[in-house]
């Protein structure tokens, strides 16, 4: 599915045009405003002043000359910056690709970062305003704190190709400076960091022996790709092959579409069990949620946890309780506490209360909805899950519009267990109960 990176685009640079039109006009108007002034009801003091109107002519001439100029720079940007996008893209791809690019680019594009950061990613794309970068060809990112050099406030990142190719972006604020690029390093394992000074050093090294070759900024991965290889978004070793296999694990995914949809994650993917890939680095990040959020420690405190959103879920009606149900387990599975076939035997008891609550998908989630906004203090938050949610609700190729709400649960998981090998054979007499009354003991 093409994603709409052009538009997207767009609306920064005409963000940035609108902010200089806006400086230019102001500056333009004190300008015509002074010439008013002193050729007018001012020219005495005008006449009594030079040094003064001197002074306060030339800073006004400055200011309109520095805001125009800034004015046009942006508008040239907005005008320009589709052709700048297909060039940069067209680096990366063969000949015949090349006149493609915007459209390959499109297609490789996944999810704005974070929903709110003018960063956008994708299996195999980078991109920040106005240019893009194959992934794996990026060798280093880099960060500046302006306040050094300028009078500012805002820390500027650069992302280095193996070509010596850079792109650069500016923001200010702690989600920006720390998120971002914890986010784009954990993203890319084999990358370089550091200060941008530690950049420029390394050129000059290189410089003074003959060609830079920006190949060796690339380190070794601490974590060695598995029989399985390495994952493409997460680019860390791929633990199980967890791709989607029956209409089943779809309709869990569905349950709590929103979160995986509109979380803070965005590798967050329907094309997998659990909702993500099943990466050593997914897991990670799996356990330090459960444990961090939940307090669960191993299947023993998953299951109480999921035994309690369970009743509570049924007993209110409640989809976000239910939708969570269904999360915890998605994420049980991920962190490696309960193998994909209990995903798949403990969701069935979620599934029909969800199915016994609610009538359809929008009914779950706008309760889940309704929830989790009273629940949420973080306002960014708040915006990117229910941007995703009014997505999911009005894309036709979406999860919640193309697998049937009212799916025969019995069903559907007799065929997805069939598809994942059905029970172990030390485990032929498991039954799935109402209340989970296991004997799973706590890792």
């Amino acid at each position: 599915m093409s994603y709409p990176i052009i538009r997207e685009q767009r609306r920064y640079f005409a963000g940035g045009l609108l902010s200089a039109a806006l400086w230019t006009a102001g500056t333009w108007a004190l300008c015509l405003g002074a010439i008013e002034y002193f050729y007018g009801p001012g020219e005495a003091f005008s006449k009594a002043h030079p040094i003064l109107m001197g002074g306060l002519t030339a800073v006004l001439m400055v200011a309109f000359f520095v805001t125009t100029g800034w004015f046009l720079a942006r508008l040239a940007a907005l005008l320009l910056f589709p052709a700048r996008l297909k060039r940069s893209a067209a680096r990366y791809l063969r000949p015949d690709q090349a006149g493609e690019a915007l459209e390959v680019l499109s297609g490789g594009i996944r999810q704005r970062l974070y929903g709110v950061l003018d960063i956008w990613m994708g299996e195999d794309w980078l991109v920040f305003p106005g240019k893009a970068m194959k992934r794996d060809a990026i060798v280093g990112i880099y960060r500046e704190d302006l306040s050094r050099r300028y009078l500012s406030k805002k820390t500027r990142y650069t992302v280095v190709d193996q070509d010596g190719e850079e792109m650069t972006l500016e923001g200010a604020g702690e989600f920006f400076v720390g998120f971002a690029y914890g986010y784009l390093l954990n993203s890319h394992a084999t990358i370089s960091w550091g200060d941008r000074r530690e950049l420029t050093a390394f050129r000059l090294r290189e410089q003074q022996q003959g060609e830079v070759d920006y190949r060796k900024l690339r380190r070794t991965p601490e974590d060695q790709p598995t029989a399985l290889g390495v994952c493409k978004w997460d680019q860390s070793p791929i633990l199980e092959d967890n791709l989607v296999r029956s209409q089943y694990e779809r309709w869990l995914l569905a349950a709590y579409a929103p979160y995986i949809a509109g979380g803070t994650h965005i590798d967050g993917d329907f094309r997998y069990a659990g909702g993500y890939p099943f990466t050593k680095r997914q897991q990670r990040l799996a356990i330090n949620i459960l444990k961090d959020s939940w307090d669960i420690h191993g299947t023993g405190t998953l299951i109480q946890t999921l035994n309690h959103l369970l009743s509570t879920g049924k007993e209110g009606r409640d989809g976000w309780q239910l939708g969570r149900a269904m999360m915890v387990l998605g994420y049980g599975y991920i962190a490696g506490y309960i193998p994909r076939w209990q995903l798949l035997a403990y969701s069935c008891s979620v599934a029909k209360a969800i199915q016994a609550s609610f009538s359809s998908w929008k009914e779950l989630h706008d309760s889940y909805m309704f929830s989790y906004l009273r629940w949420s203090r973080d306002r960014e938050c708040k915006k990117v899950r229910t941007r995703a949610y009014r997505q999911l609700l009005d894309d036709p190729g979406s999860i919640l519009n193309t697998v049937p709400f009212g799916l025969d649960i019995d069903a559907a998981f007799q065929e997805a267990l069939a598809a994942v090998g059905g029970y172990p054979e030390v485990e032929d007499d498991f039954e799935v109960e109402d209340e989970f009354g296991g004997s799973e003991e706590e890792e």
